[in-house]
């Protein structure tokens, strides 16, 4: 896979930034306007197989703003987030591109964040 970044969701100024450091690491970066969001994880990195949907999404905006990262090792990862971090840039919710997720939308994959999230936030309420 190609290393990329899927943004999806983000203001015009941070789509910016991310894209300059993406420059500067090689790695590619696309902005996917809303009305693609019906189309798989999976066409927006390109990959065979994800046909490209002809339908427009007309629904709202995600709540939040949605990264997804492709062919990107853990190192270059953390190099990654650090980097976004010392810019103070919002990195909204993550994901890895992976086998199981490339065939959902990013209305599902941030359905199951956002599930995911919620679990996690509950067990470590239980937990302390």
């Amino acid at each position: 896979m190609r290393k990329m970044i899927l943004l999806y969701s983000y203001p015009n100024e941070i789509i910016r930034r991310i894209s300059e450091l993406c420059l500067q690491n090689n790695i590619e970066c696309k902005k996917i306007p809303k009305g693609r969001f019906l189309q798989t994880i999976g066409g927006h990195i390109g990959l065979i197989g994800h046909e490209t949907v002809s339908q427009r999404y007309e629904g709202d905006d995600l709540p939040e703003p949605v990264m997804v990262l492709s062919g990107i090792s853990s190192s270059e990862l953390d190099r990654i987030c650090d980097e976004l971090k010392n810019l103070k840039i919002n990195q909204g919710m993550k994901a890895i591109a992976t086998q199981h997720n490339v065939n959902w939308t990013i209305i599902d994959l941030y359905s199951e964040l956002a599930r995911e999230r919620e679990e996690i936030t509950k067990n470590n309420v239980i937990n302390k």
